[in-house]
């Protein structure tokens, strides 16, 4: 799973991506976003053009509203992703940083189309979606893409957290990566800027 956004290096990076899964595209899902300015029903068909282009690929696994857009309505931004689902330029359509309220809007106007994935920030310091966002994931049988799951601030000196990476010989990252993962239907997404990453 390779997470994406038109906007990410104004662009470059989903030209990135597009070289990188050459003559792997089948065995790679691309989740890719779109900008809440881009929106409304026609800035959504052109913004899904403009990543198709990019990435090289006739197809996007997982479409994303990156965040909501106030001033536009949100049926007509779901009357796009729908389109774009039924011709078949899009498999799954996914949401990020949605209030509750507005997941369960989503799916009563995307009709038949579920909701398939939902992203929001989680770790150990931003918990904020146990408490409604979660349980909706597993309610309705959504997966969940958990970004920035490695902010771990002051947990990485607490010393039962020290303990626990001794013990099973992990690092803080690798630990906070699981706690997240163990909470199913959860993905995480850490964030890759450098060869490193």
């Amino acid at each position: 799973l390779i997470d994406t956004a038109e906007n990410y290096g104004a662009g470059h990076t989903e030209e990135l991506v597009g070289t990188a899964i050459k003559g792997i595209r089948a065995q790679v899902y691309i989740a890719s976003k779109f900008l809440p300015e881009n929106s409304n029903y026609n800035k959504v068909i052109e913004a899904v053009e403009g990543s198709l282009s990019r990435l090289k690929t006739d197809y996007i696994d997982i479409y994303q509203l990156h965040w909501p857009n106030y001033k536009v309505p949100l049926e007509e931004t779901v009357r796009a992703l729908y389109k774009l689902v039924k011709d078949g330029k899009v498999r799954f359509v996914g949401a990020c940083n949605c209030s509750i309220y507005e997941l369960k809007q989503l799916q009563e106007y995307l009709e038949d189309v579920p909701l398939s994935f939902v992203q929001h920030e989680y770790n150990l310091l931003e918990r904020s979606v146990e408490s409604q966002i979660l349980p909706y994931c597993v309610e309705y049988n959504r997966f969940f893409i958990a970004y920035s799951p490695l902010l771990i601030g002051v947990w990485c000196r607490e010393p039962k957290i020290i303990q626990l990476c001794k013990d099973y010989n992990i690092s803080i990252a690798q630990l906070s990566l699981l706690w997240i993962l163990q909470k199913d239907p959860a993905i995480v997404i850490p964030f890759t800027s450098s060869r490193e990453h």
